[in-house]
């Protein structure tokens, strides 16, 4: 959209103000980016904590030992909010951490956060889910099946198709393509080539 094409510049004039770098590739989208950048971290040294500041459910899959989301506080009013010292100054967020993953999932690793989302569906990523399948619904599914292709591939069979739930609409099967389709979209690419060294990045003190 036009209105966010003219806002880019600004955003990244703004935070080279403050210290902070920009990484902009072509064709590549940005949650991969922070994907392969997170995955970069963790690997490179045993005592960094990734913390991602964003509203964006893709990156639950991320989360980890190493890994937090910390989502702006106005996004999710009725969680208990805290505060982050970042640069000096108190910033209202959520913490989104292993702890907190484990509660709100069930137990499911953040890993299968994808097969939870490509279920239940995002509308802002133009992913449509199943019908009648929320977030109850999504998290039994993959705590039953384990992924989106062992789901499938047990609904392929006849005899087990008459145990699955009854709320899972007869026609699944003709879905099948647009289903791991979906799972593709939201799973992030975290091996893209990126031509930065992490020390690069390195946070510059204000002048």
């Amino acid at each position: 959209p036009q209105p966010i094409r003219l806002a880019i510049p600004q955003a990244q004039k703004l935070t080279e103000s403050v210290g902070m770098k920009t990484i902009m590739m072509e064709q590549e989208e940005a949650d991969d980016i922070i994907g392969t950048l997170t995955k970069k971290c963790i690997m490179s040294n045993d005592e960094i904590q990734v913390k991602i500041m964003s509203p964006d459910k893709d990156f639950y899959q991320l989360i980890g030992p190493k890994v937090s989301i910390l989502r702006p506080r106005s996004f999710h009013d009725k969680s208990p909010n805290s505060l982050e010292v970042i640069r000096g100054k108190l910033v209202p967020h959520v913490r989104l951490d292993e702890t907190w993953f484990a509660l709100e999932y069930d137990g499911i690793e953040p890993q299968c956060f994808v097969d939870v989302l490509t279920l239940l569906g995002d509308k802002s990523d133009n992913i449509p889910g199943i019908n009648r399948v929320g977030k109850v619904r999504a998290k039994y599914l993959v705590k039953e099946f384990g992924t989106i292709e062992a789901l499938m591939e047990a609904w392929g069979d006849g005899e087990k198709r008459d145990n699955f739930p009854s709320y899972l609409p007869k026609e699944l099967h003709f879905q099948k393509d647009m289903i791991l389709l979906s799972k593709q979209l939201v799973a992030l690419d975290c091996e893209l080539d990126i031509p930065y060294d992490l020390n690069d990045l390195t946070l510059e003190p204000e002048m």
